[in-house]
């Protein structure tokens, strides 16, 4: 289900769930952006020994992602999130947790919004948001980048699950500066939408993502 070929199957199954074949038509399509690939929680690009980078490609360690999402906006970040901890030069200490969110949800012929699932009934649902915690291990503090999963969401208060920290979201290329991403305006579901929340008041969504440990790899 995940692979690229496969995109026909993802397009009878969510023409089951929404009822439709136009619609199935109109939100998967074959064109490397408009349909649902393996999203990693954690990318082999983060780990430097073989074994390390084997294990990221167990389905343990994915979940379906959009596509447009996946090789934009979340590559962006995790490039972004190397990028930072490469110039830190081992002079401080982070740990990195990723999760998802919620359910993505599509329209149906009725224009009631029914979640996504890769499997009927109810198997391998679709996030709705992807997280990645920044977490700073001696300062004991956190800043949480939340991505929106589904290109087809309208931008409006209720993709922000809790208080926006960094005031434009982050939309484009972008680097981390003090574990913030640079912000750019206009957010765009289609582009990509990630923003940023304080650990806690995150927290006060998800729940409580301690105890945190640090384990150094070498």
């Amino acid at each position: 289900m995940y692979r690229a070929k496969h995109f026909l199957l993802q397009r009878k199954t969510v023409a089951q769930i929404l009822r439709s074949d136009q619609l199935a038509d109109k939100y998967i399509r074959n064109d490397n952006q408009h349909s649902l690939s393996r999203g990693h929680y954690a990318a082999k690009a983060d780990f430097f020994f073989a074994y390390e980078q084997t294990a990221t490609f167990y389905y343990a360690n994915v979940a379906p992602q959009w596509q447009i999402f996946n090789g934009n906006m979340w590559a962006d970040l995790e490039q972004a999130t190397r990028t930072k901890l490469d110039q830190d030069n081992g002079t401080s200490r982070h740990v990195i947790i990723t999760g998802t969110y919620d359910v993505c949800t599509l329209a149906d012929v009725d224009n009631v919004q029914q979640p996504l699932y890769l499997d009927l009934p109810g198997s391998i649902p679709v996030p709705l948001f992807y997280w990645k915690l920044y977490y700073d291990v001696d300062a004991e503090d956190g800043i949480v980048y939340i991505g929106l999963n589904n290109p087809y969401k309208t931008i409006d208060d209720s993709v922000y699950i809790c208080p926006n920290i960094c005031p434009n979201g982050y939309h484009g290329r972008g680097y981390l500066d003090n574990g913030r991403m640079n912000d750019d305006p206009e957010p765009d579901a289609n582009n990509g939408l990630i923003y940023c929340c304080t650990k806690e008041s995150f927290e006060n969504v998800y729940g409580k993502l301690d105890p945190i440990v640090y384990r150094p790899l070498m």
